[in-house]
């Protein structure tokens, strides 16, 4: 997960309506990062995603991050994101409406960021459960997710209770191709991997994940420290995926 002091890379999921895929912009400034986005590791995401750098929407996307972790979504501005990401208002306006709308984007670059904590398809179940835990941690720490949840909870509400949105339709494809190319291969586990559809077994996946980064402020008292977070994590999707 890219921090605030590292060169800047952002990543954006729209709608596309003529193939209801999505679009990708990925900062060419960012060593490595197309050779190691999930389009290589799946290449039949290539239908579905689609490339693209854009310098003004990564500007505007990066500062909106800035100012939302260092103030929240009520005091950050349309014209302070404008001039950190030295902008038009007539520019920004022309890409989004409100903070709110910016915002929806920035989850989607955060989620996506994350995901590209594989370099390499999982085999067995043991190394899906350490994948998933580890991008559960790392969508857990990150500093946009924090200030979110910590600030601006509500936001969250409609993706839990309302509707799946872009990063957690991404999330759930790619989980899919996990599952099945785990459940073809499936070597040198310590459990032999379940049966089933590979989209419902990502949806419950993606769900576990979610639950257990935004409610570990509730969790931890409980559960003692984060090794037995993580810990437990990682038995409960053993737990699910076994054979």
């Amino acid at each position: 997960m890219p921090s605030r002091s590292e060169d800047r890379a952002s990543v954006d999921f729209r709608d596309d309506v003529a193939s209801a895929g999505v679009s990708t912009w990925v900062s060419a400034e960012r060593d490595g990062i197309e050779s190691s986005f999930p389009i290589d590791v799946f290449p039949q995401l290539k239908g579905v995603i689609e490339l693209n750098t854009d310098p003004v929407s990564l500007s505007i996307l990066n500062a909106a991050r800035e100012l939302v972790i260092e103030n929240g979504l009520g005091k950050t501005r349309m014209t302070s994101i404008a001039k950190l990401a030295r902008v038009s208002r007539p520019t920004l306006y022309s890409r989004y409406s409100n903070v709110r709308d910016m915002t929806t984007t920035l989850l989607t670059h955060e989620v996506v960021n994350v995901l590209m904590l594989v370099d390499s398809l999982p085999r067995n179940v043991d190394e899906v459960a350490s994948y998933l835990t580890e991008y559960t941690d790392a969508v857990r720490t990150s500093d946009l997710m924090r200030s979110i949840v910590r600030n601006d909870s509500d936001l969250l509400n409609s993706y839990v209770f309302e509707r799946l949105g872009h990063s957690q339709r991404i999330l759930q494809q790619y989980l899919a191709l996990i599952i099945g190319h785990v459940q073809a291969v499936d070597e040198g586990g310590s459990v032999a991997m379940r049966s089933g559809d590979p989209r419902v077994i990502a949806t419950v996946l993606m769900n576990i994940a979610q639950s257990f980064s935004f409610s570990y402020g509730v969790l931890h008292d409980s559960l003692g420290s984060v090794d037995t977070w993580r810990e437990e994590l990682n038995a409960l999707v053993k737990g699910y995926l076994r054979a």
